[in-house]
């Protein structure tokens, strides 16, 4: 994996199948809520770097 990629890992469960988005960022895996397709488990994956980079640093681009 490479810092800062997202993606989708297709789980299956019982007899469905569902993507679930993950972001990496360098040094840990941060997993999302199960999605029914790939297209919204990328979405999501997209929400879960935005939510970090948010989390993590303010205006003036200085981590908190």
């Amino acid at each position: 994996m490479v810092s800062g990629e997202i993606g989708a890992h297709l789980s299956n469960y019982g007899v469905h199948a569902y993507f679930k988005p993950f972001y990496f960022d360098g040094r840990t895996v941060w997993w999302g809520e199960p999605e029914t397709t790939m297209s919204e488990a990328m979405d999501s994956a997209a929400k879960i770097k935005t939510r970090l980079f948010d989390r993590t640093y303010n205006a003036s681009g200085t981590i908190r």
